[in-house]
């Protein structure tokens, strides 16, 4: 984290409605954050959007809302996040309209264990035969999605992808699911070097929060590391998450959209605010004594 980050960040969580981190200019209330929601129709699941570079070696190949990408390197590539099963031939067209083929896929990593992001991996693995690997507390829940699908490498905290010479870092931040994954990995544009952060995933509207303190300290352990990440280009399982359409749309007016380490803190903020909020609104309705 950038100097001065940690000190805004504390400003933005002791006040009331605050101005958006992000160059968004907008000032989100309690009632909007609790009403966001990036995850917002099937239709948009579903539905096809132009694959493209974000930046260096790293490239968007999912669908309008559920996010992809691909990690290309001279040895084979590195897919995260192969969602559904039904919207993986998608995947694989945007792969190939990228000049990419998807047999050439070693890894086959995600950002949690979720039916619209991790349930392609047993279709994905027999077309390219990658290795599947996933964080040590979501293999129960990804072999419920992929019942008799071989993971071929079980992560913890902290672990190290490498395939040629590029290297993701995996980094538990559980609360979604107990193994939500956030990647970390460095990408170079005109010299200079970025960090690009895939979050792992956000505070389901409906999570029950109040009454469930494991899953509270799991949230609580994962905002403690993403106050501690370096962010420049912050990404996503659901699009929302970085604005994804919005940036898109802005690629080749100036400096590249998807550098954006505002927008990373900006939706840092948003989820632990919702967490807050909606521990706070639960907690109320609970009967005394529970918490």
């Amino acid at each position: 984290m950038r100097p001065g980050t940690s000190i805004l960040w504390l400003l933005v969580l002791c006040c009331g409605p605050v101005q958006s981190l992000a160059q968004t200019g907008r000032t989100w209330t309690r009632e909007e954050i609790l009403a966001r929601t990036v995850n917002p129709s099937r239709e948009q699941q579903l539905a096809a959007w132009p694959p493209h570079r974000i930046i260096d070696n790293v490239y968007y190949v999912g669908t309008q809302n559920l996010g992809a990408f691909l990690v290309t390197t001279p040895g084979g590539h590195i897919l995260i996040n192969s969602t559904y099963e039904e919207t993986l031939p998608l995947v694989r067209q945007s792969v190939e309209e990228l000049g990419f083929r998807v047999e050439d896929i070693r890894i086959i990593l995600g950002s949690h264990a979720h039916a619209d992001h991790m349930s392609g991996n047993a279709l994905l693995k027999a077309w390219s035969g990658g290795e599947v690997m996933v964080m040590a507390e979501d293999l129960p829940l990804l072999e419920q999605l992929t019942p008799g699908v071989l993971v071929d490498r079980v992560l913890g905290d902290e672990d190290q992808v490498t395939l040629g010479e590029e290297t993701l870092t995996a980094r538990l931040t559980p609360g979604h699911t107990p193994g939500t994954t956030t990647w970390t990995l460095a990408a170079e544009e005109d010299g200079r070097s970025y960090q690009v952060v895939v979050l792992g995933g956000g505070v389901a509207p409906r999570a029950r929060l109040a009454g469930q303190p494991e899953i509270q300290t799991q949230f609580r352990r994962t905002f403690d590391i993403n106050r501690s990440l370096e962010c420049d280009v912050p990404l996503g399982p659901h699009t929302p998450m970085y604005r994804m359409e919005e940036k898109f749309r802005r690629l080749g007016e100036g400096a590249n959209p998807f550098i954006d380490p505002e927008g990373c803190q900006e939706e840092m903020y948003l989820q632990e605010q919702a967490f807050r909020y909606r521990l706070e609104e639960q907690t109320e309705q609970l009967p005394e004594g529970e918490n």
